[in-house]
């Protein structure tokens, strides 16, 4: 049976309902209750004849990211609960992105790799990492029906038996101050410090990496300040901090690039 959509395409600014419920896969993170949080540039609803809300997305036009020089449009905030509508949002996606004069169209991306994005094809049994995003396995799948290919990829694995040492801190710290870096512990007591320490670290050494784009220090912040309670420092293995020594500031020192899983569509 084929459904009936409407589409509507909300502005900056705009009130939006509610976001719809996602599906009971456990792990699945809702869009947020007010798209404008992550600052996009057109948010689409498709609809169902009742009103029901059966897939949305946000669109980022101006990413500050580019690829090969191309530019590029983010689709992010996606949901959809079937192909059919699945389909039917992405097609309306890639045709707005093409308007805005972008000639490649990638996501999931939340308009940032900061946030949410990418996702997950395969997965064992064992509940997903802290902090990875989860998905209905379906997704990707819809997704490359819609005509999206996936344009990188990197995959996780588990090793339960890393004991770690004070000694062997003690030297890690030793090979990173003979590389002009320092290892400590991070200060809980001081916890909001050590993320602006962990924030300015972050934005000079992800600079390169794939689709990176900054964010705000106040994003940051709402971001890792409420995990606060869930760090915990063992007196053999505390939690470490990474700092860069000022000599080495304009080097080409960089941490090793991290990757994802994201589909991509020519919107030509």
């Amino acid at each position: 049976m084929t459904q009936r959509l409407s589409f509507t395409t909300y502005t900056p600014g705009m009130p939006v309902p509610l976001a719809p419920n996602p599906p009971t896969t456990p792990g699945v993170a809702m869009i947020p209750a007010d798209p404008w949080t992550h600052s996009p540039d057109l948010h689409l609803r498709a609809a169902d004849e009742s009103g029901d809300v059966r897939a949305c997305c946000s669109l980022w036009t101006r990413a500050a990211s580019s690829l090969k020089g191309r530019t590029l449009g983010f689709i992010g905030h996606y949901f959809a609960d079937s192909r059919e509508a699945s389909s039917s949002i992405l097609a309306t996606a890639v045709e707005e992105l093409r308007r805005q004069r972008c000639d490649l169209a990638v996501g999931p991306i939340d308009g940032s790799t900061w946030r949410r994005y990418r996702f997950v094809t395969e997965s064992s049994t064992s509940p997903a990492y802290f902090m990875e995003p989860t998905n209905p396995p379906e997704w990707p799948i819809w997704w490359e029906d819609a005509g999206f290919q996936p344009l990188a990829g990197y995959h996780s694995s588990l090793n339960s038996n890393t004991p770690v040492s004070k000694d062997q801190l003690e030297l890690l710290a030793i090979g990173g101050n003979a590389a002009g870096l320092s290892l400590r512990v991070i200060n809980l007591d001081r916890f909001e410090e050590e993320l602006v320490a962990i924030y300015r670290l972050s934005c000079e050494s992800f600079t390169d990496n794939f689709l990176y784009s900054p964010i705000t220090w106040e994003e940051f912040r709402a971001m890792y300040l409420p995990i606060r309670s869930l760090v915990k420092a063992p007196s053999c293995c505390s939690p470490m901090i990474l700092g860069v020594r000022e000599s080495l500031r304009g080097s080409s020192w960089r941490s090793p690039t991290r990757t994802n899983c994201v589909p991509a569509k020519p919107a030509r």
